[in-house]
C-alpha cells in the first residue's frame, strides 16, 4: 500500500472521528494527515512527509481553529442554547440521561436531579450533544 494512501486513510478517520469527539481536535489531526499526504504524492522522505504534517498542524491550529471554535465552554453556535428552555420527553434520572426537545431538535439530556417527561428545564450547560439541564419550578414554567 502506498504511504500517501495511508496518511489519506488515517485523515478520513479522523475526520470522521471528530463526529463523535467534537471540539475540533481530530479535525486538526486530519488535517497533519492531509500535509504528510501531499507531501508523499510530492515523492518527499518520511521525514519530509512529518514535517509536512507538523506544518499543516500547526497552521491549522493556530490559524483555522480559532476561528472555528470560539469558546472553551463549546462550540460558538451552542453558546446560543444556554439559557433555553427544553420540554423533557423521556425522564431524566440521574446518572442516567433523558431525552428532551429544543426549537424542534431532539437532545440528549443530563441533571442532577430527577425530571419527568413533559415537564420543563432550562439548558445551563453543553457538552457535545448532550444538554445539561436544571429543572424549572412553576413560576419559572408559566404554570
Amino acid at each position: 500500500m502506498d504511504i500517501w494512501l495511508i496518511w489519506f486513510i488515517a485523515g478520513a478517520v479522523a475526520a470522521v472521528l471528530e463526529i463523535a469527539i467534537p471540539g475540533f481536535y481530530m479535525l486538526t489531526i486530519s488535517a497533519a494527515c492531509i500535509g504528510g499526504c501531499i507531501a508523499s504524492l510530492l515523492s518527499l522522505s518520511l521525514v519530509w512527509q512529518m514535517v509536512f504534517a507538523l506544518a499543516f498542524l500547526l497552521a491549522f491550529s493556530l490559524l483555522l481553529r480559532p476561528l472555528l471554535y470560539k469558546s472553551k465552554s463549546g462550540y460558538s453556535s451552542n453558546n446560543k442554547i444556554i439559557g433555553k428552555t427544553v420540554t423533557i420527553t423521556k425522564d431524566v434520572l440521574p446518572p442516567d440521561k433523558g431525552r428532551g426537545m429544543l426549537s424542534g431538535v431532539d437532545w440528549a439530556i443530563s441533571s442532577d436531579e430527577e425530571i419527568k417527561a413533559g415537564e420543563k428545564a432550562r439548558v445551563e450547560s453543553v457538552g457535545g450533544a448532550v444538554l445539561h439541564v436544571r429543572k424549572l419550578n412553576k413560576e419559572e414554567s408559566g404554570c
